[in-house]
């Protein structure tokens, strides 16, 4: 391997000198309450560098109280030789270590100590949505604060940043080097903009904080024949023109969930539809990764070779009406394993390293039962807590899988908090080789939920810590309150285990039959309602008064234990959080046609918690609204 040598620039060269002359056993970046040291950046920094600095800054000013100067690389010779110097930047890096840019992989950052400096670089993604962008600068950063000050990040805004107070603050020596395990991190944030009540800003710091935002791998998983996707509009570009490439119903017409023309399924035992994939996937270049996921809800093809499919591979027999009309009923794997086998080995011919991508979601959730994946099939689990089917699907031969559960529209915006049941799962995920998570959808009720959120976003960023660590990290963050808070979640934990919550996985995955939610849905409703709508439609009866009573004695108990108004003030979150959850069950509890006298209360009670927290996150009406809760009709069958 070729060396390559370098002349160190006048400045550096005076930093690297100064380094070796007051080299200590650690980094004391502030002393007594002042500075003692300074942040060399880029004369012209990206904006990702600013957004992170400008955070180091403002946390270690809260911190100690120091203001911590920067100075550009013309300005190093103006530093104390006896300040910690801490360059930002891969070319600076480059000049005093000799790294490469191109050394870094993408989203990796290393930290390095150097006599008393400490050199950071990063590689920033930033060709993407803000869901998407690889903020990887704030990371490293975040690595210094998270691991060596003890900073938390409960949730955005700074009355939900924990900073630990110190006069004095210093580091160890450190030669780290990160990249993220998971290749790709969701929490699909902001993907309700017009319900969005809060600082853009300070959600995307949060998830940039817990990593929870950003990607190294081009993989797009979505419903993957309607407008918008990889394969395009099928319903509009078929039904006409070729009605044999999409799925028939029992009448042996074009069919597609009600109202829904953008869900219609495809009929894939027709060997033209193999063959229009094909040519797509050629005409973009025979790209490496190919979405091939159905379109959502209900209404598979019900012609007799698709159905004779199910039975030689699946070893079933189902009616047209099973197939078409129950989703969640119905095992339909076997025929989309042989589809989907057929086509990665026509696109492996062309390009060897061709993945074709798929939600193990609704009929198709459950793994094969007599046939096996090809190599190059790579999938999402969206389905319940129950870990087995994890290791089934690898068994049948994914070669990669993610996790991207509903798990966060359960409970409607009501404290539903399986934490030790959520957590042990993403562990056994972790330790099974879970490629990336995509977590559908911070739905932002952070009063509420928020501790759910936090111990998600920690796992995926220590992936050191158990789940029993980072509920510890939540409650500890109340300080004098933190056995309170404790004993407040396990309420919540426990009596959820009761409520046993149906889980929306492409249909009602049901927890427990004899549940409370099942039997206030059949007493209610008179069938067990789908979650989306349900968990919303049944909180009166699942959030009565005695046990809301419960809950808000235990935070007036914390609250009364708390030593500091601060600590105070984050009780006083969740418990304006219990209020606006009464507020919901109030407008559920009213009749249709006298429910909109409550909603200008409910919208300014919203506006006060912003005002009065900083950052509150959303109301609820928007999914209450979309999920039909107000008496719009939205096709919930097979979702």
């Amino acid at each position: 391997m070729s060396k390559i040598f370098f002349a160190i620039p006048f400045a550096l060269a005076f930093l690297v000198a100064t380094a070796s002359r007051w080299a200590s056993a650690e980094h004391t970046l502030v002393k007594e309450g002042s500075a003692n040291c300074v942040i060399i950046m880029p004369s012209s920094p990206s904006p990702q560098q600013r957004f992170a600095i400008d955070d180091f800054l403002r946390t270690l000013k809260k911190a100690s109280g120091a203001e911590i100067p920067t100075v550009t690389p013309e300005r190093v010779t103006e530093v104390p030789a006896s300040h910690v110097k801490i360059l930002i930047d891969q070319k600076l890096a480059h000049q005093t270590l000799g790294v490469l840019k191109h050394d870094l992989q993408d989203e990796e950052f290393f930290i390095r100590s150097r006599g008393d400096s400490i050199i950071i670089a990063a590689r920033d993604l930033t060709n993407r949505h803000d869901d998407k962008q690889s903020l990887v600068t704030t990371w490293a950063l975040s690595y210094l604060l998270d691991r060596h000050l003890g900073v938390r990040w409960l949730w955005p805004g700074d009355l939900g940043t924990v900073i630990p107070q110190a006069k004095t603050i210093s580091v160890p020596k450190l030669n780290v080097r990160w990249q993220p395990k998971l290749v790709r991190r969701s929490f699909n944030i902001n993907l309700i903009p017009k319900a969005k009540t809060g600082d853009d800003d300070a959600l995307r710091l949060w998830a940039a904080h817990h990593q929870a935002a950003g990607e190294r791998v081009n993989y797009r998983f979505a419903h993957s024949f309607r407008k918008g996707s990889m394969n395009g509009d099928w319903f509009g570009r078929f039904h006409e023109a070729k009605p044999e490439m999409l799925a028939r119903g029992p009448d042996g017409k074009v069919g597609y969930p009600k109202g829904k023309p953008d869900r219609v399924k495809i009929c894939i035992s027709n060997p033209d539809v193999t063959d229009e994939i094909l040519r797509l996937w050629r005409t973009a270049g025979r790209p490496d990764f190919w979405d091939v996921t159905p379109n959502d809800g209900n209404c598979f093809c019900c012609c007799d070779d698709c159905r004779a499919l199910d039975e030689k591979f699946g070893g079933v027999t189902y009616t047209k009406d099973e197939v078409w009309r129950r989703p969640p009923h119905v095992n339909l794997t076997d025929r989309y394993v042989w589809f989907w086998n057929g086509l990665i080995r026509k696109m492996r011919v062309e390009n060897a390293k061709a993945k074709i991508g798929v939600y193990f979601y609704s009929a198709y959730r459950d793994p094969p039962t007599q046939l096996r994946l090809e190599p190059g099939i790579i999938g999402e689990i969206v389905h319940g807590f129950d870990f087995e089917l994890w290791k089934s699907w690898q068994a049948a031969g994914a070669s990669e899988i993610g996790l991207r559960p509903n798990w966060w529209h359960m409970g409607a915006n009501a404290p539903h908090l399986p934490l030790r049941t959520v957590g042990a799962y993403i562990e056994k995920a972790r330790d099974s080789g879970m490629r990336w998570i995509a977590m559908d959808t911070l739905v932002e009720y952070w009063a509420t939920q928020g501790a759910y959120y936090y111990l998600v976003a920690r796992l995926i960023a220590r992936p050191d810590l158990t789940t029993k660590d980072i509920i510890d990290e939540y409650c500890d963050s109340f300080k004098e309150s933190s056995n309170a808070i404790r004993e407040y979640l396990h309420f919540w934990e426990s009596y959820h285990r009761t409520v046993a919550y149906n889980i929306p996985a492409g249909g009602s995955l049901s927890q427990d039959a004899k549940g409370l939610y099942e039997k206030v849905s059949r007493e209610r409703f008179g069938s067990v309602v789908h979650p989306l709508r349900g968990h919303w439609q049944t909180l009166p009866w699942i959030y009565p008064p005695e046990v809301l009573d419960q809950a808000n004695l235990k935070l007036t108990l914390a609250r009364n234990l708390a030593g500091d108004e601060v600590t105070r003030r984050r009780i006083d979150f969740l418990i304006d959080g219990l209020g606006q959850l009464e507020r919901t069950i109030a407008i559920v509890k009213t009749p249709k046609n006298d429910r909109g006298k409550l909603i200008k209360p409910f919208k300014q009670a919203t506006r006060v918690n912003q005002q009065k927290h900083g950052y509150w996150g959303l109301d609820g009406l928007w999914i209450m609204s979309h999920w039909g809760v107000f008496g719009k009709e939205v096709n919930l069958e097979g979702m």
